[in-house]
């Protein structure tokens, strides 16, 4: 174990203490108009505005999206309407692709 002078313990101490107090004061004061600052920046960011960023990307994206649809059609519509469990017949897959 490396032995210290007094000195150089009470430096490291005031200089420990000074650290902490500005960390408690940083938390205690500054987390207020950080955490402002981050829902101003996602409403800016996520809002979808004409001319936006985000608008942009979502009116047209630079990914192309693929979408597979399936759709059913009731068989015994009568008999479904009267309470019956519907028999169904799958109609597809379509796929469909937005550029």
């Amino acid at each position: 174990m490396v032995m210290c002078s007094r000195r150089v313990q009470n430096c490291c101490g005031i200089f420990l203490l000074c650290f902490g107090i500005i960390i408690l004061l940083t938390t205690l004061v500054g987390h207020k108009p950080l955490l402002n600052y981050i829902d101003e920046t996602i409403k800016t960011k996520v809002t979808i505005t004409p001319g936006g960023d985000t608008y942009n990307n979502w009116y047209k994206s630079p990914v192309p999206i693929y979408d597979d649809i399936y759709l059913f059609n009731i068989t015994n519509p009568k008999e479904y309407n009267m309470g019956e469990k519907p028999i169904v017949n799958v109609v597809g897959p379509f796929y469909l692709q937005k550029n």
